[in-house]
Formats: structure tokens, C-alpha cells, sequence
């Protein structure tokens, strides 16, 4: 129980600490661009993970497989 309220404040710490920085500074716009461009990677790598375990326990091992094969061929039309 410690570690997960350990791990949930520091986690949140981050979008409390974001938050107050963003409010008193203005960013330059080129600065403001990269930081929530990794954020948005990280956002969308942390959904990966979270439903690839989902694909793998449904489809095994080929399940995720033909998912990434068929975003990778639409993405090329």
C-alpha cells in the first residue's frame, strides 16, 4: 500500500509541478512544442503497454502481431 501511494504522488507531482511552472512563465512556443510533444509520446507508449498485454492474453501471440501488420499497411496507402 506504501509504494503504490509513493509511486501516485510522484507520478502526480509531475502534472502539479507542470501546472504551476506553466502558469507563472511564459514558454517560447518552440520549447512549449517540444514538451508536450513527449508528452503525448509518452501517453501514447503507456497505452501500448496497456493493451498490448490485452492482445497477447486474447489473440496470443499472433494477435498483436496482425494488429501491428495492419496499422503499418494502412498507414502506407
Amino acid at each position: 500500500m506504501g509504494t503504490s501511494l509513493l509511486f501516485g504522488v510522484v507520478a502526480s507531482s509531475a502534472l502539479v509541478i507542470g501546472a504551476l511552472i506553466g502558469a507563472r512563465l511564459e514558454l517560447p512556443k518552440r520549447l512549449l512544442a517540444i514538451l508536450l510533444s513527449f508528452a503525448a509520446g509518452a501517453l501514447i507508449t503507456a497505452l501500448t503497454f496497456e493493451l498490448f498485454e490485452d492482445a497477447y492474453q486474447r489473440g496470443g501471440k499472433y494477435g498483436p502481431r496482425l494488429g501491428c501488420w495492419w496499422v503499418r499497411w494502412s498507414s502506407l496507402r
